[in-house]
């Protein structure tokens, strides 16, 4: 999806000084000398988003939800909302239409238990449950995070609706867990702060950045308008729009509070509350905070419509890392990733969009307690000299605590991967998940490539699992998982796209990590009507043992199982959103 650029107007020398550059152009300044013209960003060079190309879903999605826009969970899932030591399943259903009202959404939640994920206590949230009406277009629930936000042992839920209100400024909630699991007394919005927001919580991640033992969230606003930095970081600076923000709350024993709050946005400028910037520069259409994920105590922010170069590197991405002490977020030792980044595989293109899905994990075992493994995707890279469009390709960064560690760097496509192979629109990466499925005390990493053909079937989906080792990820020890794979439940059929989304913790059953696949598009017969409902959506989870991930016992979820608060319909898109 690409932002628009507005041809600049010109401006005296006097107006430059104090506002600084059109953001637009300011990376275009040639040795001083005027700014250079900007094409309008649909007469840049580069490919069209692969998004506005993708397969039309069905139902009532608009605008950009008709395209193939990534959910904004993030980080390590860690949701244990009763207590019992075993995780549960958050499921957001952001396209869900209630009442009559296009995409309202919901979030559902399912329990872990000795015997894996239960139904029998599912419980149901809409916007509603919050105090606030039902809106066209909402979509609560298309963003979660799982964290211990007040100290009290059990893990607490924090749901965004980026689309809420008239101007899509959008609204995170958070709901306490308990012995009973989330409390409904306890449903409240988080705290925001600042002015000109837009898609408030597209995506959202938890850690503890303060060190305090307490969880905080990190809530991405990549549509914010930010204050350029101008000259001198200029209080009489423009504003610029869809340049993004991040915003971070920190925990305590109330919960979440805008107690020490930090705003972060790109740039070098630290005008406090109102924005810290963690470098590079502010410009339109950039979208900072449009991922997010967590290393330990650092903060990672994807930049995927991030321009390099000139003009030949439209929306090529990066990442920022932030680390912490225990103030919090210390931004003047930030640094930045991206396929330019020396020792980091493949080169920045137009359209790679580096960042569009972030993870993290710890593939060799190795590294201090608070230094993992990054995971950068790049669902649209290019491959095969650049004729498998889209094929998509996943950097892992090892033990990552410095730009300079970025030499170590993995970079991962099917070409790599035994039984696959990069073709158009794959879009490997699309979601990734890490967890120790066998036990030997290294995680694997699950990728989900959605557009993956199976056989002469379009998007039916394919999910990679590489085994982790004292070395790292083994190529020589990959598991390839379809619809089709012996055990697990369904067919492959076409526009499935299973892997769209993924998530891992242990539910249950035994000591191992399990992993939950969503296949959003799937198509399924109403178990009330009759009919075939199209993009209902499908989870399936796949229990961890010594061996490895087993498809045995594996589970099938829809919105018609049994003790499932709902049912199918036409463009709900269950499981699009899983953590």
């Amino acid at each position: 999806m690409r932002s628009l650029r507005r041809p600049a107007i010109a401006m005296s020398l006097v107006s430059i000084l104090l506002c600084g550059a059109p953001a637009a152009q300011r990376s275009l300044l040639a040795g001083g000398g005027a700014p250079l013209a900007q094409p309008e960003r649909d007469d840049q060079p580069g490919p069209p988003d692969p998004c506005e190309l993708a397969l039309t879903p069905h139902g009532e999605a608009k605008g950009l939800h008709r395209r193939c826009e990534a959910a904004g969970s993030a980080g390590v899932a860690r949701g244990d909302f009763n207590g019992d030591g075993l995780a549960d399943l958050a499921i957001g259903v952001p396209y869900e239409d209630l009442d009559g009202i296009d995409a309202a959404g919901i979030v559902q939640v399912f329990y872990g238990s000795a015997s894996g994920l239960t139904a029998n206590s599912d419980q149901l949230f809409d916007i509603r449950t919050f105090g606030f009406p039902l809106g066209d277009e909402d979509h609560f629930g298309w963003a979660l995070a799982a964290g211990n936000f007040n100290g009290d042992d059990h893990s607490d839920l924090a749901i965004s609706a980026p689309e809420q209100g008239s101007a899509n400024q959008g609204v995170v909630f958070v709901i306490n867990g308990s012995d009973n699991g989330l409390a409904v007394s306890t449903a409240r919005t988080a705290p925001t702060f600042g002015t000109a927001l837009g898609r408030i919580g597209a995506a959202l991640a938890w850690g503890d950045f303060n060190h305090d033992e307490i969880g905080d969230l990190a809530i991405g606003i990549p549509n914010a308008t930010v204050r350029a930095e101008g000259f001198a970081c200029s209080q009489f600076a423009l504003d610029v729009a869809n340049a993004g923000a991040v915003q971070v709350l920190y925990g305590s024993t109330n919960g979440l509070s805008d107690f020490g709050k930090q705003q972060l946005t790109q740039g070098r400028c630290n005008r406090g509350s109102t924005g810290e910037g963690v470098g590079d520069s502010i410009e339109e259409g950039d979208r900072f905070g449009s991922s997010l994920t967590v290393l330990g105590s650092t903060l990672v922010i994807g930049v995927p419509f991030e321009d390099l170069g000139l003009v030949d590197k439209i929306d090529a991405g990066i990442v920022h890392v932030v680390r912490s002490l225990s103030g919090g977020l210390y931004t003047s030792d930030a640094f930045a990733l991206s396929q330019d980044t020396a020792g980091v595989g493949g080169d920045a293109e137009s359209g790679d969009q580096f960042g569009r899905i972030l993870g993290s994990g710890n593939f060799n075992g190795g590294g201090a307690s608070l230094i993992f493994d990054l995971v950068v995707s790049v669902p649209f890279e290019d491959l095969t000299s650049n004729t498998a469009a889209d094929a998509g390709a996943v950097h892992v960064f090892p033990d990552l605590n410095d730009v300079g560690d970025a030499g170590n760097s993995l970079f991962i496509s099917q070409a790599d991967l035994a039984g696959l192979g990069p073709e158009a629109g794959d879009r490997f990466g699309w979601a990734v998940a890490a967890g120790d499925f066998n036990g030997d005390g290294y995680d694997e990493l699950a990728i989900g490539s959605p557009g993956e053909n199976i056989n002469a079937i379009a998007d039916g989906g394919v999910v990679a699992v590489i085994s982790g080792s004292s070395t790292g990820l083994r190529f020589s020890t990959v598991r390839i998982l379809t619809q089709d794979t012996a055990g697990i439940p369904d067919l492959v059929e076409p526009g499935d796209q299973f892997g769209y989304s993924l998530s891992s913790w242990n539910f249950g059953v035994s000591s191992h990590r399990d992993l939950a696949i969503g296949a959003p598009m799937e198509d399924l017969t109403s178990a009330t009507t009759g009919t075939l409902m199209q993009d209902a959506g499908a989870i399936h989870v796949l229990y961890g043992s010594t061996s490895g991930l087993v498809t045995t016992g594996s589970q099938f979820w829809t919105q018609d199982s049994a003790s499932v608060l709902d049912s199918v319909q036409v463009g709900d898109r269950f499981g699009n959103t899983l953590y």
